[in-house]
């Protein structure tokens, strides 16, 4: 096989064996990438609950300002007009507990507070509701001030007797008190509004994001399937056509090489017959149709007249290649041998109607018979 032919039947086995070793590259990079994005989405939906407990825990403190900042109030009235040493007591604890978480809360929410659990504010329209919220802070912080302080000047002055002051005293400073308390749980309620606006907005914010990550890992799925498979795809198609086309080929040429080891066996089957000067059996079935034997092969071969009416062809490859072969040999041989055998059958035909006895004329002996359908060529030389 020739160095052209083997390139044809080896280039598709190369550019195949190139193609599955490019493969796994190509794939793998996509697949890391498609990988690191299913990972960003599981981050964002992982770091989404524990964003809105944090926002949900910050709507909860700032809407419970309304109630402690009530809560301050209330206190306050029962400082003033509950004059029972125990429920005055408690009265004093509950203000005092509720001032403390009140301030610390409204200070956490606009400073942050980490043992609150409270991030610092980055939001310019709540830091504009607490600068106006400002002024009724002020206002509750110096009036609840004002009560500790003359509660604990009271105490020192009264050791025996410590809650047992006027509660007429504190009035001023409760009407103070609930004088900035509506206003202050107004402002309040506004910026627990704008919480929630401010939760709804990152609600809507993660979806986007959790889309937009879909979407991208949409996009690198079809352009994977537009830039890997389908070319791959293609690839695959065209190199098993090419494998089929090699395979047709390598088949046609079995089939030539098969052929010309036919022609190779008949034409050393030639030469030997040709050098030992031996004819072949020959056997006629019709007029210019006969049958000769072959030593290489079992089968015989056809040798008749040829299409112009004289002359003899074989069906071998070696007449086909327009040499004369063996079988034409012999069958011509066969042929002229007939051909004389008919001859002196008519010449003894016509020596037998002369008539028998006239002087001059001997008797001739038929030395011929009519020969045999089957010839054996070494009876027949040329």
């Amino acid at each position: 096989m020739s160095t052209t032919t083997s390139h044809l039947l080896l280039h598709p086995l190369i550019q195949q064996t190139r193609f599955v070793r490019r493969l796994p590259r190509r794939y793998l990079g996509a697949l890391v990438l498609v990988v690191l994005l299913a990972l960003v989405a599981q981050a964002v939906i992982q770091i989404f609950p524990s964003q809105l407990a944090a926002s949900d825990h910050v709507i909860s403190l700032a809407a419970n300002q309304e109630t402690l900042s009530q809560r301050v109030s209330k206190d306050a009235l029962d400082l003033a007009f509950i004059n029972d040493p125990v429920s005055r007591a408690f009265s004093l604890t509950e203000f005092t507990t509720a001032a403390r978480t009140w301030n610390r809360v409204h200070l956490g929410l606009q400073h942050g507070d980490a043992g609150l659990s409270l991030p610092r504010n980055s939001d310019q329209v709540i830091a504009q509701d607490f600068h106006a919220l400002d002024p009724q802070y002020q206002a509750m912080l110096h009036t609840t001030l004002d009560v500790l302080r003359f509660i604990d000047t009271y105490k020192l002055s009264h050791p025996d007797a410590p809650l047992g002051f006027d509660g007429a005293a504190l009035l001023p400073d409760v009407q103070a008190l609930l004088a900035a308390e509506a206003p202050f749980a107004q402002g309040m309620e506004g910026i627990v509004v704008r919480l929630e606006q401010l939760e709804v907005e990152q609600v809507a914010q993660v979806r986007l994001v959790e889309i937009g990550l879909c979407a991208v890992l949409l996009l690198v799925l079809l352009l994977e399937a537009l830039f890997i498979f389908l070319p791959a795809l293609h690839t695959l198609k065209d190199n098993l056509r090419q494998l089929e086309r090699a395979d047709r080929r390598l088949r046609d040429y079995a089939t030539e090489l098969g052929r010309q080891t036919k022609q190779l066996e008949e034409a050393f089957e030639e030469a030997w017959q040709t050098g030992s000067r031996t004819l072949l059996p020959v056997r006629m079935v019709g007029s210019g149709h006969y049958l000769v034997s072959s030593r290489v092969r079992d089968r015989p071969y056809q040798v008749k007249r040829g299409p112009s009416g004289t002359g003899l062809v074989c069906e071998c490859n070696i007449n086909a290649l327009g040499y004369i072969c063996t079988h034409i040999l012999s069958a011509s041989h066969f042929q002229a041998a007939w051909q004389r055998t008919q001859v002196r059958a008519q010449t003894d035909s016509r020596d037998q109607e002369e008539p028998r006895g006239q002087p001059g004329l001997p008797h001739r002996t038929h030395l011929l018979s009519a020969p045999s359908a089957a010839y054996r060529g070494p009876m027949i030389r040329s």
